[in-house]
Protein backbone atom coordinates (compact mmCIF):
# COMPACT_ATOMS: atom_id res chain seq x y z
CA UNK A 1 0.00 0.00 0.00
CA UNK A 2 0.93 3.66 -1.04
CA UNK A 3 1.44 5.92 2.20
CA UNK A 4 0.93 9.40 2.19
CA UNK A 5 3.69 11.42 4.57
CA UNK A 6 3.80 14.55 5.86
CA UNK A 7 7.02 15.52 7.96
CA UNK A 8 6.93 18.00 10.67
CA UNK A 9 9.61 19.15 13.25
CA UNK A 10 8.22 20.49 17.23
CA UNK A 11 10.50 22.08 19.56
CA UNK A 12 10.78 21.35 23.06
CA UNK A 13 10.24 23.63 25.78
CA UNK A 14 13.73 24.59 27.67
CA UNK A 15 12.30 22.63 30.61
CA UNK A 16 13.59 19.69 28.81
CA UNK A 17 16.36 21.34 26.66
CA UNK A 18 14.70 22.69 24.00
CA UNK A 19 15.33 19.44 22.14
CA UNK A 20 13.83 19.14 18.79
CA UNK A 21 11.14 16.05 17.93
CA UNK A 22 10.68 15.12 14.41
CA UNK A 23 7.66 13.79 13.46
CA UNK A 24 5.89 11.59 10.29
CA UNK A 25 1.75 11.56 10.03
CA UNK A 26 1.06 8.70 7.74
CA UNK A 27 -2.31 8.48 5.55
CA UNK A 28 -3.77 6.56 2.64
CA UNK A 29 -6.51 7.05 -0.05
CA UNK A 30 -8.71 5.83 2.41
CA UNK A 31 -8.25 8.23 5.10
CA UNK A 32 -10.32 10.91 5.64
CA UNK A 33 -10.55 14.19 7.34
CA UNK A 34 -13.92 13.38 9.09
CA UNK A 35 -14.30 14.55 12.60
CA UNK A 36 -15.35 11.58 13.69
CA UNK A 37 -12.09 9.89 12.60
CA UNK A 38 -9.17 8.06 14.93
CA UNK A 39 -5.63 9.46 15.17
CA UNK A 40 -3.44 7.38 16.36
CA UNK A 41 0.44 8.05 17.76
CA UNK A 42 2.58 5.43 17.89
CA UNK A 43 5.65 5.18 20.23
CA UNK A 44 8.92 3.29 19.68
CA UNK A 45 11.00 0.78 21.57
CA UNK A 46 14.74 1.86 22.93
CA UNK A 47 16.92 1.31 19.39
CA UNK A 48 15.12 2.09 17.09
CA UNK A 49 12.84 5.21 15.80
CA UNK A 50 9.54 5.91 14.53
CA UNK A 51 9.54 4.97 10.57
CA UNK A 52 9.98 0.82 12.49
CA UNK A 53 6.34 1.05 12.22
CA UNK A 54 5.58 1.65 8.88
CA UNK A 55 5.12 -2.21 7.90
CA UNK A 56 2.52 -2.24 10.26
CA UNK A 57 1.18 1.13 9.71
CA UNK A 58 0.93 -0.16 5.82
CA UNK A 59 -1.13 -3.59 7.04
CA UNK A 60 -3.39 -1.58 9.32
CA UNK A 61 -4.25 0.94 6.96
CA UNK A 62 -4.95 -2.01 4.41
CA UNK A 63 -7.09 -3.75 6.73
CA UNK A 64 -9.32 -0.59 7.05
CA UNK A 65 -9.35 -0.39 3.00
CA UNK A 66 -10.51 -3.51 2.96
CA UNK A 67 -13.52 -3.57 6.32
CA UNK A 68 -14.53 -0.19 4.60
CA UNK A 69 -15.33 2.27 7.23
CA UNK A 70 -15.90 -0.28 10.02
CA UNK A 71 -12.76 1.86 11.72
CA UNK A 72 -11.80 5.04 10.11
CA UNK A 73 -8.12 5.79 10.72
CA UNK A 74 -8.20 9.12 9.94
CA UNK A 75 -4.29 9.64 10.24
CA UNK A 76 -1.46 7.78 11.94
CA UNK A 77 1.41 10.10 13.73
CA UNK A 78 5.30 8.48 14.41
CA UNK A 79 7.49 9.84 16.35
CA UNK A 80 11.33 9.63 16.99
CA UNK A 81 12.43 9.73 20.63
CA UNK A 82 14.59 13.29 20.77
CA UNK A 83 18.39 10.56 21.23
CA UNK A 84 17.36 8.54 18.27
CA UNK A 85 16.68 8.13 14.44
CA UNK A 86 16.31 11.50 12.81
CA UNK A 87 15.59 13.26 16.11
CA UNK A 88 19.33 12.06 17.02
CA UNK A 89 20.65 13.97 14.48
CA UNK A 90 19.02 17.28 14.76
CA UNK A 91 19.71 16.87 18.29
CA UNK A 92 23.36 15.78 18.29
CA UNK A 93 25.12 18.98 19.74
CA UNK A 94 22.52 19.30 22.41
CA UNK A 95 22.43 15.73 23.56
CA UNK A 96 26.50 16.18 24.26
CA UNK A 97 25.23 19.09 26.49
CA UNK A 98 22.76 17.55 28.79
CA UNK A 99 23.53 17.37 32.18
CA UNK A 100 21.76 13.81 33.00
CA UNK A 101 20.47 11.02 30.24
CA UNK A 102 17.49 11.48 27.98
CA UNK A 103 15.03 10.57 30.28
CA UNK A 104 11.08 9.00 30.36
CA UNK A 105 9.39 12.22 30.65
CA UNK A 106 11.11 13.75 28.22
CA UNK A 107 10.57 11.13 25.67
CA UNK A 108 6.83 11.90 26.37
CA UNK A 109 6.85 15.60 26.31
CA UNK A 110 7.36 14.95 22.32
CA UNK A 111 3.62 13.45 22.33
CA UNK A 112 2.43 16.12 24.88
CA UNK A 113 3.75 18.45 22.16
CA UNK A 114 1.86 16.91 19.22
CA UNK A 115 -1.57 16.65 21.66
CA UNK A 116 -0.76 20.68 22.37
CA UNK A 117 -0.22 21.75 18.78
CA UNK A 118 -3.94 21.41 17.15
CA UNK A 119 -2.47 19.27 14.11
CA UNK A 120 -4.30 16.56 15.20
CA UNK A 121 -7.44 15.72 13.17
CA UNK A 122 -9.60 13.05 14.62
CA UNK A 123 -11.72 13.48 17.28
CA UNK A 124 -10.90 10.68 18.80
CA UNK A 125 -7.02 9.97 19.88
CA UNK A 126 -5.52 6.31 20.46
CA UNK A 127 -1.61 6.08 21.98
CA UNK A 128 0.28 3.40 21.65
CA UNK A 129 3.64 2.71 22.98
CA UNK A 130 6.13 -0.49 22.32
CA UNK A 131 8.07 -1.61 24.86
CA UNK A 132 9.65 1.46 26.86
CA UNK A 133 7.48 3.41 24.53
CA UNK A 134 4.45 2.23 26.41
CA UNK A 135 5.99 3.85 29.48
CA UNK A 136 6.40 7.08 27.77
CA UNK A 137 3.16 7.04 26.32
CA UNK A 138 1.33 6.42 30.01
CA UNK A 139 4.15 9.52 30.73
CA UNK A 140 2.78 11.42 28.30
CA UNK A 141 -0.45 11.77 30.78
CA UNK A 142 1.28 12.93 33.86
CA UNK A 143 -0.22 16.33 35.04
CA UNK A 144 -3.52 16.10 32.78
CA UNK A 145 -6.51 15.56 34.80
CA UNK A 146 -7.89 11.87 35.05
CA UNK A 147 -11.59 13.25 34.07
CA UNK A 148 -10.04 15.51 30.80
CA UNK A 149 -7.33 12.65 29.26
CA UNK A 150 -7.03 13.31 26.02
CA UNK A 151 -6.94 10.01 24.99
CA UNK A 152 -9.65 7.89 23.72
CA UNK A 153 -7.48 4.50 24.46
CA UNK A 154 -4.35 3.53 25.23
CA UNK A 155 -2.48 0.22 23.34
CA UNK A 156 0.82 -1.25 25.53
CA UNK A 157 2.44 -3.36 23.41
CA UNK A 158 5.05 -5.35 25.23
CA UNK A 159 5.57 -2.89 28.39
CA UNK A 160 8.49 -3.72 30.42
CA UNK A 161 7.15 -1.86 33.28
CA UNK A 162 8.38 -3.55 37.20
CA UNK A 163 6.51 -3.49 40.08
CA UNK A 164 8.69 -2.62 42.72
CA UNK A 165 9.15 -5.68 44.71
CA UNK A 166 10.24 -7.25 41.08
CA UNK A 167 12.56 -4.70 40.33
CA UNK A 168 14.28 -4.92 43.62
CA UNK A 169 14.31 -8.58 43.51
CA UNK A 170 15.90 -8.32 39.82
CA UNK A 171 18.66 -5.70 41.04
CA UNK A 172 19.53 -7.58 43.79
CA UNK A 173 19.98 -11.00 42.24
CA UNK A 174 22.09 -8.83 39.28
CA UNK A 175 24.80 -7.69 42.64
CA UNK A 176 24.86 -11.35 43.41
CA UNK A 177 26.19 -11.49 39.46
CA UNK A 178 22.69 -13.66 38.08
CA UNK A 179 22.04 -12.90 34.67
CA UNK A 180 19.11 -11.32 33.52
CA UNK A 181 16.87 -10.63 30.53
CA UNK A 182 17.90 -6.54 31.06
CA UNK A 183 21.28 -6.79 31.88
CA UNK A 184 21.88 -9.27 29.17
CA UNK A 185 20.11 -6.58 26.57
CA UNK A 186 22.35 -3.82 28.61
CA UNK A 187 26.00 -5.79 27.88
CA UNK A 188 25.09 -6.29 24.30
CA UNK A 189 24.40 -3.08 23.40
CA UNK A 190 27.58 -1.15 25.20
CA UNK A 191 29.95 -3.40 23.27
CA UNK A 192 28.52 -4.54 19.95
CA UNK A 193 30.06 -2.96 16.68
CA UNK A 194 28.48 0.65 15.55
CA UNK A 195 30.60 1.77 12.88
CA UNK A 196 30.23 0.37 9.18
CA UNK A 197 31.87 1.36 5.97
CA UNK A 198 28.77 1.65 4.24
CA UNK A 199 24.58 1.44 4.55
CA UNK A 200 25.47 -1.97 1.88
CA UNK A 201 27.42 -3.08 4.38
CA UNK A 202 25.80 -2.87 7.65
CA UNK A 203 22.73 -4.49 5.94
CA UNK A 204 24.73 -7.16 5.19
CA UNK A 205 26.27 -7.22 8.81
CA UNK A 206 23.06 -6.87 10.23
CA UNK A 207 21.03 -9.31 8.59
CA UNK A 208 23.75 -12.06 10.54
CA UNK A 209 23.32 -10.45 13.84
CA UNK A 210 20.79 -10.83 16.56
CA UNK A 211 18.35 -9.38 16.79
CA UNK A 212 18.35 -7.87 13.40
CA UNK A 213 18.27 -11.42 11.78
CA UNK A 214 15.33 -12.67 13.56
CA UNK A 215 13.52 -9.15 11.86
CA UNK A 216 11.12 -9.02 9.08
CA UNK A 217 12.80 -7.94 6.14
CA UNK A 218 10.64 -4.82 5.76
CA UNK A 219 12.04 -3.32 9.29
CA UNK A 220 15.43 -4.17 8.69
CA UNK A 221 15.73 -2.56 6.04
CA UNK A 222 13.64 0.93 7.59
CA UNK A 223 16.34 0.54 10.39
CA UNK A 224 19.13 0.85 7.42
CA UNK A 225 17.94 3.58 6.12
CA UNK A 226 16.94 5.29 9.51
CA UNK A 227 18.27 3.89 12.45
CA UNK A 228 21.75 4.33 11.24
CA UNK A 229 23.44 8.45 10.60
CA UNK A 230 26.24 9.43 8.44
CA UNK A 231 29.51 10.26 10.04
CA UNK A 232 31.16 11.90 11.62
CA UNK A 233 28.76 12.60 14.30
CA UNK A 234 29.61 13.70 18.39
CA UNK A 235 30.10 10.13 19.55
CA UNK A 236 32.57 9.57 16.51
CA UNK A 237 34.25 13.26 15.38
CA UNK A 238 37.05 12.27 13.92
CA UNK A 239 35.19 9.76 11.31
CA UNK A 240 34.11 11.37 8.26
CA UNK A 241 33.13 7.94 6.25
CA UNK A 242 30.67 5.73 6.47
CA UNK A 243 27.72 5.28 8.99
CA UNK A 244 27.00 4.36 12.61
CA UNK A 245 24.14 3.98 14.88
CA UNK A 246 21.66 6.81 14.83
CA UNK A 247 21.30 6.13 18.80
CA UNK A 248 24.25 6.21 20.12
CA UNK A 249 25.25 3.29 22.14
CA UNK A 250 25.22 5.28 25.46
CA UNK A 251 22.42 6.67 24.91
CA UNK A 252 20.36 3.46 24.17
CA UNK A 253 22.15 1.94 27.24
CA UNK A 254 21.25 5.07 29.53
CA UNK A 255 17.17 3.79 28.30
CA UNK A 256 17.51 0.54 29.93
CA UNK A 257 17.87 1.62 33.13
CA UNK A 258 15.36 5.07 33.88
CA UNK A 259 13.98 2.89 36.68
CA UNK A 260 12.53 5.68 38.09
CA UNK A 261 10.38 6.98 34.97
CA UNK A 262 9.47 2.95 34.53
CA UNK A 263 8.20 2.87 38.45
CA UNK A 264 6.37 6.40 38.08
CA UNK A 265 4.44 4.67 35.15
CA UNK A 266 3.32 1.79 36.83
CA UNK A 267 1.78 3.83 39.59
CA UNK A 268 0.03 6.08 36.77
CA UNK A 269 -1.27 3.19 35.20
CA UNK A 270 -3.47 2.20 38.08
CA UNK A 271 -5.01 5.65 37.87
CA UNK A 272 -5.52 5.44 34.49
CA UNK A 273 -6.87 2.56 33.79
CA UNK A 274 -10.29 3.38 35.59
CA UNK A 275 -10.73 6.14 33.84
CA UNK A 276 -9.32 5.18 29.84
CA UNK A 277 -9.43 1.77 28.38
CA UNK A 278 -6.28 0.34 28.32
CA UNK A 279 -5.24 -2.25 26.04
CA UNK A 280 -2.32 -4.59 26.66
CA UNK A 281 -1.03 -6.38 24.08
CA UNK A 282 1.75 -9.48 25.05
CA UNK A 283 4.21 -11.44 22.35
CA UNK A 284 4.30 -15.28 22.32
CA UNK A 285 7.66 -15.24 23.57
CA UNK A 286 8.57 -14.56 26.74
CA UNK A 287 12.02 -13.40 25.43
CA UNK A 288 12.51 -10.22 27.42
CA UNK A 289 9.23 -9.43 29.45
CA UNK A 290 8.54 -12.11 31.99
CA UNK A 291 5.03 -13.98 33.23
CA UNK A 292 6.14 -12.26 36.51
CA UNK A 293 6.59 -9.07 34.98
CA UNK A 294 3.38 -9.41 32.81
CA UNK A 295 1.49 -10.52 35.95
CA UNK A 296 2.43 -7.42 37.88
CA UNK A 297 1.39 -5.05 35.17
CA UNK A 298 -2.00 -6.28 34.69
CA UNK A 299 -2.38 -6.96 38.60
CA UNK A 300 -6.16 -5.78 38.92
CA UNK A 301 -5.52 -5.85 42.72
CA UNK A 302 -3.42 -3.11 41.97
CA UNK A 303 -6.18 -1.17 40.00
CA UNK A 304 -4.88 -2.12 36.37
CA UNK A 305 -7.22 -3.86 34.97
CA UNK A 306 -7.15 -3.80 31.45
CA UNK A 307 -10.01 -3.44 28.72
CA UNK A 308 -8.17 -6.37 27.12
CA UNK A 309 -5.32 -8.24 26.92
CA UNK A 310 -4.50 -9.64 23.72
CA UNK A 311 -1.25 -12.33 22.37
CA UNK A 312 0.91 -11.79 19.14
CA UNK A 313 1.92 -15.27 17.87
CA UNK A 314 5.01 -15.96 16.01
CA UNK A 315 6.98 -13.31 18.19
CA UNK A 316 8.82 -11.80 20.70
CA UNK A 317 9.58 -8.59 22.66
CA UNK A 318 10.56 -6.75 18.99
CA UNK A 319 6.94 -7.82 17.35
CA UNK A 320 6.54 -5.08 15.44
CA UNK A 321 9.85 -5.53 14.19
CA UNK A 322 9.71 -9.58 13.61
CA UNK A 323 5.67 -9.88 12.82
CA UNK A 324 4.71 -6.54 11.61
CA UNK A 325 1.14 -8.01 10.10
CA UNK A 326 0.49 -10.20 13.53
CA UNK A 327 1.39 -6.91 15.58
CA UNK A 328 -1.08 -4.78 12.85
CA UNK A 329 -3.80 -7.92 13.40
CA UNK A 330 -3.62 -7.14 17.04
CA UNK A 331 -3.88 -3.24 16.83
CA UNK A 332 -6.57 -3.49 14.36
CA UNK A 333 -8.83 -5.98 16.97
CA UNK A 334 -8.46 -2.83 19.61
CA UNK A 335 -9.35 -0.64 17.26
CA UNK A 336 -12.85 -2.18 16.64
CA UNK A 337 -13.44 -2.22 20.15
CA UNK A 338 -12.88 1.01 19.97
CA UNK A 339 -14.88 1.89 16.99
CA UNK A 340 -17.65 -0.31 18.41
CA UNK A 341 -17.98 1.65 21.70
CA UNK A 342 -18.69 4.85 19.82
CA UNK A 343 -20.74 3.73 17.66
CA UNK A 344 -22.79 2.53 20.61
CA UNK A 345 -23.11 5.96 22.41
CA UNK A 346 -24.75 7.70 19.35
Amino acid sequence: MSLSVEELVLTGSPQYGGLKFPFKRYTSSQSTSSPSGISLIFMHCIGTHKETWEPTIEVLLDLQRKAGRQVNIAEVWCLDAPNHGHAAALNDEALTNLSSPIDTATCAHGIQLLVASGRIRGDKIVALGHSAGATITIFSTAGCPLDRLPLAAMILLEPPMMTRPLLKKMLKGAAKGEANAMQIAMTAVKTRRDTWPSREAASQWLSKRFPWSTWDERARKRFVDHGLCQLPTSSYPDKHDGVTLACAREQEAAGYVDFEGMLAGLDRLSEICPVLPVHCIFAEREDLVSAETRAGIVDVKAGRRMASISTIEGAGHLAPQENPDGTAGAIWKVLESVASKRESKL
